[in-house]
């Protein structure tokens, strides 16, 4: 389907694909050495213990703001690839309707042409007088489909570590004001 660059509506829902499956994820897995991971640990003992408190910081609103701007700006481009398509089912339906209204017309003359003893109309090939109109492409919609739904998980997995975060600090908080409080 890339190498003929036919990206159809009719061809992918033909072969079945859509943005789930427009790419295969490869997973893969890294592993550190041993020495890697004795440095590692060596890392973690050097860092004071006020300083591992900053992973329950709530303050990371700025990854949030630019997952959500990206996903903003992804869903209008969306939106206005679903505007040029519908603007093309609305140019060929409107096509379909004057194809149909020439060709009753044409009928309704060549009727009256016959019943007065005339030669009909002579036939014209339809698809000069109506040029079909090009198809979008439908490549860059699924593939900012795809990109919605791997911001939109990004995005889902952030909340849910925050709220984590939040329920930790929250339990914390609590631990220790029952503990200040006898």
């Amino acid at each position: 389907m890339y190498k003929e660059g036919e990206f159809t509506p009719e061809a992918l829902l033909k072969l079945k694909v859509g943005f789930e499956n427009l790419f295969t994820e490869v997973p893969f897995l890294i592993k550190n050495s041993p020495l890697c991971n004795i440095m590692m640990s060596e890392l973690a003992e050097m860092v004071p213990e006020e300083e591992g408190s900053k992973f329950l910081d709530l303050g990371t609103a700025s990854v949030l703001e630019g997952q959500l701007r990206c996903l903003m700006d992804r869903v209008d481009e969306l939106n206005q690839e679903a505007i040029k398509f519908n603007r093309y089912q609305q140019l060929v339906s409107r096509q379909q309707q004057d194809k149909h209204r020439y060709l009753q017309k044409r009928a309704q003359e060549n009727a009256a042409r016959a019943a007065k003893d005339e030669p009909p109309l002579p036939e014209e090939d339809i698809n000069k007088l109506f040029r079909p109109h090009p198809v979008p492409p439908r490549l860059n919609p699924m593939i900012i489909a795809g990109q919605i739904n791997t911001y939109s998980q990004a995005i889902s997995q952030f909340c849910s570590q925050s709220l984590a975060k939040l329920y930790i600090t929250q339990a914390l908080q609590n631990a220790k004001e029952l503990n200040s409080n006898p």
